[in-house]
């Protein structure tokens, strides 16, 4: 297939192979694609009346980057934000970072070119093999590579501010990649934090720091990254993000009162409860032990991406997720065994409050 709506990519040098999900808040789809030399990528979609801008072709520069003939209408914010995405991207490069393509306008809608993981993301992985956890092993080489990432954003004093498995993407052969930079917020020169909360990190509030959430004075650093590394492990391990379960204003409570997210296993829940997968195992005390860490409420307890990749819990990852995850499928062998059709579905919006 190389026609996407009315967009046929072959022009700009890609197939498509199927739809994978939705992306911009449910504004925008995800495909499966290749390149003319044949390497995988993911394709996004993203309609310019979702970023509340315009596209003026009159203003093509002569840099070919039809990105720069977007013109902010309504609300230029959410155009801005992706402006900021494409622009940090194209800078970034590190082998745990998901590789940037190209970006391209067509029609009404602008397309992001980006690097491709067989298994998606973690929580691709989650939802379709592993729904109470994925091993602790493969949390392990995840985790590894995921500071490794960090430790270089940081470096350039750049904040994630949306770390979570969504956005980490898994191979089968152990590689890890972070992507979801639209929310990144780099440091200026000579500033240590920052006290920037805008609406369009609702998405993330479930993983997002105490410090974040308060919004006061003395705002956040790089270390509100590695709190999120901590829910972001809590999530993995237990299938599904702590607070998911309670509405906004009781998540808000809880993270303002100093509640610490937990792994469920055997040590943590109440001998009383019906026997479960999550409470008939053990995590090892390493893994409890860097979780905690990264979830210290003050910040200034928490260790800094780079120290924590000396923990013992890092020590044995040498393995690929084929061999730690047996049960974990493809974005392939997904689409196969749900059959789904290679059509482009219409856009579709999620509720606010759905993550």
């Amino acid at each position: 297939m190389t026609t996407v709506g009315t967009c046929d990519l072959s022009s700009h040098g890609y197939t498509v192979q199927q739809w994978i999900g939705h992306c911009f808040d449910g504004a925008g789809d995800i495909f499966l694609g290749r390149c003319n030399d044949s390497a995988r990528v993911a394709i996004k979609r993203i309609p310019l009346d979702a970023l509340d801008i315009t596209y003026d072709p009159s203003r093509a520069e002569s840099s070919g980057d039809n990105t720069r003939t977007l013109v902010h209408a309504k609300a230029p914010d959410k155009g801005q934000l992706l402006r900021e995405d494409i622009r940090l991207m194209r800078l970034l490069r590190h082998p745990h970072i998901v590789d940037f393509h190209a970006c391209f306008v067509d029609g009404l809608s602008i397309y992001l070119v980006l690097g491709s993981c067989n298994y998606g993301s973690a929580s691709d992985v989650i939802l379709s093999s592993y729904q109470c956890g994925i091993p602790e092993k493969a949390i392990a080489l995840i985790l590894r590579q995921l500071l490794s990432a960090l430790v270089y954003l940081h470096a350039q004093q750049i904040i994630h501010r949306s770390i979570r498995a969504s956005h980490i993407l898994l191979d089968s052969a152990g590689g890890v990649r972070l992507t979801g930079f639209r929310l990144a917020r780099k440091l200026r020169p000579g500033e240590t934090t920052t006290t920037d909360f805008d609406n369009h990190v609702e998405a993330s509030l479930l993983w997002l720091a105490p410090e974040v959430l308060g919004q006061d004075l003395s705002g956040y650093s790089t270390r509100a990254d590695i709190y999120s590394v901590g829910t972001t492990l809590c999530e993995m391990a237990n299938g599904f993000p702590p607070f998911g379960d309670m509405n906004r204003l009781e998540m808000l409570y809880e993270k303002s009162r100093g509640t610490t997210p937990r792994l469920l296993d055997s040590t943590t829940l109440p001998p009383y409860e019906e026997p479960s997968e999550h409470s008939t195992r053990t995590f090892s005390e390493a893994f409890h032990s860097i979780t905690g860490l990264c979830l210290k409420v003050d910040p200034a307890n928490r260790p800094d991406a780079n120290s924590l990749l000396s923990h013992p819990f890092l020590k044995k990852t040498k393995k690929t997720f084929s061999d730690l995850m047996p049960l974990a499928q493809t974005l392939d062998q997904i689409q196969r065994v749900s059959g789904k059709k290679d059509t482009t579905p219409e856009p579709q919006r999620v509720p606010e409050w759905v993550f």
